[in-house]
């Protein structure tokens, strides 16, 4: 655990029915609305921006983890994601510090489910089945979930939230997928215009611009500040 406190929980979610296609709305990479700072709200630039971060692997059992349902990751691997992550944001001058890093037990039906890219059955239960210092008022402005399949899709982020979920095995480097994510948690919307752009749809691109470091610094200000 590298000197940092476990806590692993083991979730007891019944599902009587199986979920209804109606749905979460989701950025599989897909944008969060178009927000737009006003001239005189946006930061300074050159002033760094700290936003806490959680990082969780998803399991199906501890000592002995499912290895088509479990993420086959090391929490030592999420360490080495959150360093590229933060090269990215640096562009930015977003720092994002680790504040948890543990192991979540959940229950196999789900994350089955998960796998065949149905992410409402975990995300739905975040807040009710995840105990509450992992998504109460004193959890961390963003949180990462890793877990072996998501149905195809390298990364998903439910609009609206802070949370994302990444894969095991994206076609693209690690971090890039999650760093995409935490840009659509900070109000990025997908872009076409650029394959070089952290927010173009499936490619190692990893440059904001100057409008997007402008958005995005704004975002994490408002977060921040609601946080408090």
């Amino acid at each position: 655990m590298l000197g940092l406190p476990r806590r692993t929980w083991r979730w007891s979610i019944l599902l009587a029915t199986a979920v209804t296609a109606g749905a979460i709305g989701v950025a599989a990479c897909g944008g969060n609305g178009d927000l737009r700072p006003a001239q005189d709200t946006v930061e300074d630039s050159s002033e760094k921006i700290t936003i806490g971060i959680s990082m969780y692997l998803l399991v199906d059992d501890l000592e002995d983890p499912d290895p088509t349902l479990s993420s086959n990751r090391t929490e030592e691997e999420l360490i080495a994601i959150l360093a590229g992550m933060n090269e990215i944001w640096g562009q930015a001058n977003v720092h994002l510090e680790l504040e948890n890093l543990d192991t979540i037990v959940v229950d196999p039906d789900v994350l089955a489910q998960v796998a065949e890219g149905n992410i409402r059955a975990f995300f739905d239960r975040l807040g009710e089945s995840i105990p509450f210092a992992a998504t109460g008022p004193e959890s961390s402005l963003i949180s990462g979930f890793y877990t072996r399949w998501i149905g195809g899709s390298n990364g998903v982020t439910p609009l609206g939230s802070r949370s994302y979920m990444v894969m095991d095995e994206p076609s693209v480097f690690d971090h890039r997928v999650s760093g995409h994510e935490v840009g659509h948690i900070l109000g990025l919307r997908h872009t076409l215009n650029d394959r070089g752009r952290l927010l173009y749809p499936g490619t190692n691109g990893m440059d904001l611009t100057p409008e997007e470091i402008t958005l995005t610094r704004y975002v994490a200000m408002q977060l921040l500040k609601a946080q408090r």
